[in-house]
């Protein structure tokens, strides 16, 4: 018997595309999607496409090697960059992103015979989170794999595990640690149950139902004993606006999930049993999560790792409504959430495009393989990486790319400097490696440096403009 909400046939996957359509709209109604690390990463990969190319100057300054770990977004973009070119290729890869996570919420839905709806329009609620917009793409396409690993070990669970199994689950895993490596554990943390309750013969549902507590409660405690956050108050009306009108607010958003995590929960004690006893437990943990501190979603970001796992383990513990109608009602909530969430995104995707033209503008003047200096205050906009397309149109050296072992991407050469320099300064010692400092002129992002202390420094202002100015190096001008 097909449970309630069930959709067969095509209809199913008809649903799946008109989702990642409606999805994909705030990412392609832009030239530049607005996101912080889109173009480091876009940057790194135009090295490795181009190392070898003396036009760009990339051998001087930077050598490039695969490695197993963060590797989605660069191979992927890497490998569609020989069709697409490096910039499409970047928004492409971006696009399987969302189209892995409308899948795998199919699969696991399927898997767990969950009803489809509203549960199919389950991802729209969480696809543009605060991690898309800082451009942890990694590690959302490693979640994504997570849920497909999850999905796959409730399907077998039933049959039987074989080596069959254990192999396609292994792979899964490696997969999401090749992605990043925090996606692959929490993987591992969610499936443990399943196989516990396998052989143990004990209801999965009430394992995970235990897992989610678990995880909602004492992660944040923890976080908060490790980093020693102070409390925060429980109404935060400033950090609400954050999340209604700029990108990030990763704080905002964990108190956002919380309370749908405890609408959930009262909507489970409703079916389970309706009386007032059966709401003290999720009074009672709503009471434990609210006081615990949403700082740490700042500075540990763990809370909101965990809090997209959470959100898709939804289906696999609340029973299905019975009710057609109130199935459709919730379908349509979610939906109409969705695009109103998804217009505020392309309004502010579209505001953000005149910072992007704008430093079109500036490397339009920029000679080839520039030695280009960023000067900001850091705040986690997307216009604070947007100098570093200077870098990828124009070749060169900026020394604010993604380099470690972790990443693959090594510099050759860096000005030596003292450790305490940071975006917001160039020291003088530094400054007769720059050709070009790049200032950000927008509040609050206003660094330190003034008109006077660049001229001393032997810059002079080549381009003004209402969110950068471009300094070039006088002895630079004379060489043309």
């Amino acid at each position: 018997m097909s449970p309630p909400g069930y959709i067969g046939g095509y209809a199913d996957w008809g649903l799946v595309i008109g989702i990642f359509a409606l999805l994909l709209a705030p990412l392609w109604i832009v030239k530049y999607p607005a996101i912080l690390d889109f173009p480091n990463h876009l940057t790194r990969v135009a090295i490795a496409r181009n190392i070898a190319k003396p036009g760009f100057g990339f051998a001087a300054y930077y050598r490039f090697s695969w490695h197993p770990t963060y590797l989605y977004f660069d191979l992927a973009t890497y490998i569609l960059s020989f069709i697409f070119g490096v910039f499409i290729a970047g928004k492409i890869a971006l696009s399987l992103y969302i189209l892995l996570l409308v899948a795998a919420t199919r699969y696991l839905l399927k898997s767990i015979k969950a009803p489809l709806l509203p549960f199919i329009f389950w991802p729209a609620l969480v696809t543009y989170n605060w991690w898309f917009w800082i451009g942890s793409i990694n590690l959302l396409v490693g979640f994504c794999t997570g849920i497909f690993a999850i999905g796959f070990a409730w399907k077998n669970r039933e049959t039987g595990f074989n080596r069959r199994f254990f192999i396609a689950l292994l792979l899964l895993i490696i997969f999401s640690a090749s992605c990043h490596p925090i996606s692959a554990l929490l993987t591992c943390a969610m499936i443990i149950p399943i196989l516990f309750s396998f052989v143990t013969h004990k209801p999965v549902r009430r394992l995970l139902m235990g897992i989610f507590i678990t995880l909602v409660i004492f992660i944040e405690i923890l976080l908060h004993i490790h980093y020693h956050q102070p409390w925060e108050p429980l109404t935060n009306l400033e950090r609400v606006r954050w999340m209604l009108h700029d990108f990030y607010a990763p704080a905002s958003e964990a108190r956002i999930m919380k309370v749908c995590l405890f609408a959930v929960f009262c909507i489970w004690c409703y079916y389970k049993k309706n009386t007032l006893k059966s709401y003290f437990m999720p009074i009672l943990l709503l009471v434990l999560i609210m006081i615990t501190p949403h700082s740490i979603s700042i500075s540990g970001d763990n809370d909101m790792r965990c809090a997209m796992f959470l959100f898709f383990l939804v289906p696999c513990i609340v029973p299905s409504p019975q009710s057609k109608s109130l199935r459709i009602v919730m379908s349509i909530i979610i939906i109409g959430c969705a695009c109103y969430w998804n217009f505020l995104q392309m309004q502010k995707q579209q505001a953000a495009q005149n910072i992007y033209n704008e430093i079109e503008k500036i490397a339009s003047i920029l000679p080839p393989a520039p030695i280009i200096r960023p000067v900001l205050k850091f705040t986690g906009r997307a216009a604070d990486e947007a100098p570093l397309f200077l870098t990828f149109y124009r070749g060169g050296f900026t020394p604010f790319l993604f380099a470690s072992t972790l990443h693959g991407l090594k510099y050759l050469k860096r000005p030596d400097c003292p450790a305490i320099e940071t975006w917001e300064r160039v020291e003088m010692s530094c400054a007769g490696f720059y050709d070009y400092l790049i200032l950000a002129t927008y509040e609050p992002a206003r660094p330190d440096e003034s008109e006077s202390e660049l001229a001393t420094m032997g810059f002079v202002r080549r381009f003004s403009g209402k969110y950068f100015n471009c300094y070039a190096k006088r002895a630079v001008l004379s060489q043309k």
